[in-house]
């Protein structure tokens, strides 16, 4: 059954807004987002151009670099996904031993991708 598209974007299970981001926070490719945030080492917000319904909404994540070949790692800050944002932190599994330590260390882009009710 053929799903129009202007039906498909109300579904919960669309992408509702997206984003590539570097450590900095400068905006790459992205929908749905009207700006991003650089809060500190590893510690990012971008923005929602539309809020969802409410805070409670899927994220999927995915960081570049790692070129030393040591995994990264993304998560919601605590506390950090509201309606009209996501706060995320980024972490380098081998941050002088830190794991679970924020860090910018061998990120080169922060990306994410928001489903929900808006």
């Amino acid at each position: 059954k053929l799903v129009a598209p202007a039906t498909q974007h109300h579904h919960p299970s669309a992408v509702k807004s997206w984003a590539s981001i570097d450590t900095s926070a400068a905006l790459g490719a992205n929908y749905n987002i009207s700006s991003a945030v650089d809060n500190g080492t590893g510690d990012w917000t971008v923005n929602h151009g539309t809020d969802f319904a409410s805070a409670s909404y899927g994220v999927a994540y995915g960081l570049g670099g790692g070129s030393t070949g040591v995994a990264n790692g993304a998560m919601t800050r605590p506390g950090g996904q509201a309606a009209g944002s996501l706060r995320m932190q980024g972490w380098f599994a081998n941050n002088g031993g830190n794991v679970g330590v924020p860090s910018d260390s061998s990120i080169d882009r922060i990306n994410c991708a928001s489903f929900g009710d808006q």
